[in-house]
């Protein structure tokens, strides 16, 4: 059996490959995401588990996001072949991954490592959000969207899965430079601006105790990187080049600009409120 694994960030293009991978081989393209929302659709423990996780806003651990592969593979093991797309994503999903395949004499034929420069990412995450607001707002209203990622030495931090990938990632950022970059896509009637803004975010060197304290208050774990410049975060961060805001994920003074292209003046408007009043 063939199993390719694609890997990358999101909006890399991995489920474009997929599509013509598959369409190629004639082997199934398994998308996490969609393996979530069948379990989910079945009422099955998994997905009642998963559910739950979803509407909390919480990100379901490892044993959760495992079992629903583990029980996929076991319903297509006499599959030509078999694409994954979005995992593994951990080093626990990795190895339980390799014992799954491996308990039907089964393995990775081919992994992918699929690298789109950081602001081409958000630049195609922000329009992709844009655009299905678009659908819902209409032709007339103005549509802003916005995509954040962390990036240390080419590689994009997303947020964490769980405490102990919070850890590592805080402990990668310790001492060190990295980038935040924010894609950010405004829509009004036919024009269309999407542009991306860099921010270089400096961390002092952290202690072990120091980043569990951190975890414990709960910040890092909603967030790419793991961490938040506006909140408990700030206690970390020895200083910025670039736009604050950025770091927090909208641009503000970008947007301002755009805004004022399209006819749209925030100070004005400000200003005439305050007359207003």
């Amino acid at each position: 059996m063939l199993n390719i694994v694609l890997f990358g960030a999101p909006g890399c293009g991995k489920g474009t490959q997929a599509s013509r991978l598959r369409e190629h081989y004639g082997i199934n393209h398994v998308s996490t995401g969609e393996v979530i929302r069948a379990e989910i659709a079945r009422g099955t423990e998994l997905g009642r588990s998963m559910e739950e996780y979803i509407k909390t806003g919480r990100l379901a651990p490892d044993a959760v996001v495992i079992g629903m592969i583990a029980n996929y593979v076991a319903e297509h093991r006499d599959a030509a072949g078999n694409i994954f797309d979005g995992f593994p994503r951990t080093t626990i999903q990795a190895e339980e991954f390799d014992k799954i395949l491996g308990g039907y004499g089964l393995g990775v034929t081919l992994m992918v490592d699929m690298h789109v420069p950081e602001e081409e990412l958000v630049r195609r995450i922000s329009a992709e959000k844009a655009r299905a607001v678009r659908e819902q707002a209409g032709m007339d209203a103005v549509v802003i969207a916005a995509d954040t990622v962390v990036a240390l030495d080419g590689a994009v931090l997303g947020k964490p899965a769980d405490e102990l990938e919070a850890f590592k990632m805080l402990s990668t950022l310790s001492g060190c430079r990295h980038q935040v970059y924010t894609g950010l896509t405004v829509l009004r009637g036919e024009e269309r601006h999407t542009v991306s803004e860099e921010t270089t975010v400096a961390f002092r060197e952290l202690s072990e105790e120091e980043i569990s304290c951190y975890i414990q208050t709960g910040e890092p774990m909603d967030k790419a990187g793991a961490y938040g410049i506006q909140g408990f975060g700030a206690l970390l961060i020895e200083g910025i080049q670039g736009d604050y805001y950025n770091v927090m994920g909208l641009p503000v003074c970008r947007l301002g600009g755009i805004l004022r292209q399209l006819g749209v003046d925030c100070l004005r408007l400000a200003a005439g409120e305050r007359d207003s009043d």
